[in-house]
């Protein structure tokens, strides 16, 4: 005999939500966590880390 399980769907939001802030919160610990690096092509070029004050400003009017 065969049976059947479902998940409640509407019960699944909950985790998306959560999935979906820890994505972001990793996207911002990384770009933060960014530091001026030199490049390899073309070399002695530097790509710039991000500038935390513009930052917190972007979040501040959020």
């Amino acid at each position: 005999m065969l049976t059947r399980a479902e998940l409640n769907i509407d019960g699944l939001d909950p985790f998306y939500l959560a999935s979906v802030e820890a994505v972001e919160e990793a996207v911002i610990n990384a770009i933060v966590a960014g530091e001026d690096t030199p490049t390899v092509k073309p070399a002695g070029k530097i790509c710039r880390g991000i500038d935390h004050d513009r930052l917190r400003a972007i979040f501040a009017k959020g």
